[in-house]
């Protein structure tokens, strides 16, 4: 499959090479990414957020117990290292929010669950419940991120809002890994393009506020996008109403140089297409949730016996792997194991002449070593399920069109193999997923092309399909073509986005990670991190793209006076509507590739922000409606 892949690729090399665009001749050792730490302080959150979070538990002093959904759940064990801390500050019991009965002797309840009608429900049914066993009880309910309307107003049909103590808890940006924050907003796109929902905009506008007043303001502001604008837009509102502090200081001390907003309606592209690092491999085929992933999809596997089911991904040996393709992941990973086994086989014949302090170390490391080898061996066998996955006829099938779609070659072939997917009865997050891509790529679709293939998937899949259908075509990621405008040919050469010579061991170019198309928004970031501004090439292929663009260079408020640049600059990229691993991959090669050149005076870090992590699968699950 990959020399197909590479043999699609070179139709298009002498174009690309005749095109005079500059190539990136330095080589990234990808192996250097375990090494790589940004200067922007990500801990920071963590302990705000704990804070936080004990500050709310702590509005209802003494013994209690806490409530909670599963997201809430899951967003907890990123936060809190230790339920040790709730303990300490009076949870007594921790319940998992599934029944409508809670039997406990503790008098003070605490709800923490997300905005959701059936969760009021339950709470509405608990509260009765002990009122009618004249249990006098104390209620605080936290709600993430806000009370809404619709569940305010069924809590006072009701009757219970006065029982209730209400406030609201935002988690705001949440470490994921030292160089990725997100606010975990998943399943926010539906909301925010169709529904028109502010309220997340405004969730990011803060944040980025947070994000200023610990670090410093920004020098430097770009966006890209209608909804990252009104980002912009509420920042400068908050000015004007005092919210926002500034003087001369805040932006001479500080190394935030650069951020750029962005939103995914700008590139829904990249979503759709297969990336092949480690990490973005293992988000398509088990689906990261919260830095975790369930092994119960890898069948039948003896050495997964008695193992836990959930694997967690931060441990040191993943974090070096994880923006490597899969076939050099797996070299390495054997060559890992192969050293720590040696190291165990040496350690058993101790030296004699050890003193005290010698020893110590040594039975220090001799325990350490098996676990190290389990957390190896556990990286193996997943990424020997993910080799059996690109084997699988239906990977081969999409990935091989995928290449055809970019490429603009061999259409109808594209065309059949939709067609294909369909009558075969392939999930239809794939159907949709390169129905999506091929709309994308050529601007829309002949009416009756289009026509014919919504027909087909609703007669295949079932005709409630119709409102995902609608939803997509409401996202802009479908729709009959309506001129003759393509966006992609206008785009692809003055943005390199196709680069078929690349060391995928050593690459030259981010293109690598789907094997040789450089993702539209990495490439626009790309620009401000060489240049400090967009030349004016990127400006031309953004005003092709959807939304507005805005521009703000030099915001201290002296403009005659030069900023001092400090010896780190931070440049910030921040996702609305999420951002994809192949993505996050792309840009830590940018982190590397820039903060270790030597031409270059000043160190570059990088942060990634976003409101949720997103994969082709998940935004297209995001549009299908629940009946």
């Amino acid at each position: 499959m990959f020399q197909f892949i590479k043999d699609s690729f070179e139709q298009v090399a002498s174009k690309v090479k005749q095109s005079g665009v500059p190539s990136n001749s330095v080589k990234v050792n990808l192996s250097q990414f375990e090494k790589y730490q940004s200067s922007f302080q990500t801990a920071i959150y963590q302990k705000y957020l704990r804070q936080k979070l004990i500050n709310k538990l702590n509005q209802l002093v003494g013994k209690k117990v806490l409530v909670i959904d599963q997201f809430i759940a899951d967003m907890l064990n990123l936060v809190v290292e230790s339920m040790q801390i709730l303990k300490e500050n009076g949870i007594e019991q921790i319940y998992l929010f599934d029944s409508d009965q809670l039997d406990v002797e503790v008098n003070q309840i605490i709800f923490f669950v997300n905005h959701d009608r059936q969760h009021m429900k339950r709470i509405v049914r608990i509260i009765r419940n002990n009122q009618l066993k004249n249990l006098n009880k104390k209620y605080l309910l936290i709600l993430c991120p806000r009370m809404n309307i619709v569940c305010k107003e069924y809590l006072e049909k009701e009757a219970v809002l006065g029982d209730l103590i209400i406030t609201n808890f935002n988690f705001d940006l949440i470490p994921l890994s030292n160089d990725l924050l997100s606010l975990e907003m998943n399943n926010c796109l539906r909301p925010l393009y169709i529904g028109q929902d502010m309220s997340i905009l405004q969730t990011v506008a803060e944040s980025i506020q947070r994000m200023e007043l610990v670090h410093g303001k920004f020098k430097n502001i770009y966006a890209k996008g209608n909804f990252s604008k009104f980002v912009i837009d509420i920042l400068k509102q908050k000015k004007q109403q005092g919210e926002l502090i500034e003087d001369e200081m805040s932006f001479k001390e500080s190394k935030m140089h650069t951020l750029l907003i962005i939103e995914r309606k700008v590139d829904f592209i990249t979503p759709m297409l297969t990336p092949f690092t480690y990490e973005a491999l293992i988000d398509e085929v088990f689906s990261i949730k919260h830095n975790s992933i369930n092994l119960e999809i890898i069948k039948n596997d003896q050495a997964l016996k008695d193992r836990p089911k959930t694997m967690k991904l931060n441990d040191s040996y993943y974090n070096g792997i994880k923006i490597m393709n899969i076939k050099q992941c797996q070299r390495v990973l054997e060559e890992k194991r192969q050293n720590n086994k040696q190291t165990i086989i040496d350690m058993k014949q101790p030296d004699n002449k050890m003193n005290m302090s010698d020893m110590n170390q040594y039975l220090s490391k001799l325990r350490v070593l098996p676990k190290e080898q389990n957390i190896i061996l556990d990286h193996i066998i997943v990424s020997q399920h993910l080799s059996k996955q690109l084997e699988t006829i239906l990977f081969n099938m999409c990935v091989n069109q995928e290449v055809h779609a970019i490429l603009q070659t061999k259409s109808s072939q594209v065309e059949q193999m939709i067609e294909n997917l369909i009558s075969f009865g392939a999930p239809i997050t794939k159907v949709i997923r390169l129905f999506s891509l091929y709309n994308q790529v050529q601007n829309g679709m002949k009416t009756k092309l289009y026509d014919f293939y919504r027909r087909e998937i609703l007669h295949m899949f079932g005709i409630e399909h119709i409102m995902t259908l609608e939803n997509c075509e409401k996202m802009g990621l479908i729709g009959k073509k309506l001129n003759d405008t393509h966006i992609w040919e206008k785009i692809e050469k003055p943005l390199r986005l196709i680069n078929e010579d690349i060391d995928h061991d050593a690459p030259e170019d981010f293109s690598y990670v789907f094997l040789a198309y450089a993702p539209i928004i990495v490439r626009i970031f790309e620009e401000l991190i060489l240049k400090n501004t967009w030349g004016p090439i990127v400006l031309q292929a953004l005003k092709e793209m959807p939304g507005e663009v805005v521009i703000q260079q030099n915001l201290n408020q002296n403009k005659t006076e030069e900023v001092k640049e400090d010896a780190n600059q931070i440049y910030v990229i921040y996702f609305i509507g999420g951002v994809t691993y192949g993505e996050i991959a792309a840009i830590r090669w940018l982190g590397l590739r820039y903060s270790n050149q030597i031409s270059y005076f000043l160190e570059k870090d990088i942060q990634i922000c976003t409101t949720h992590i997103i994969n082709g699968d998940r935004l297209v699950q995001e549009m299908i409606q629940n009946l």
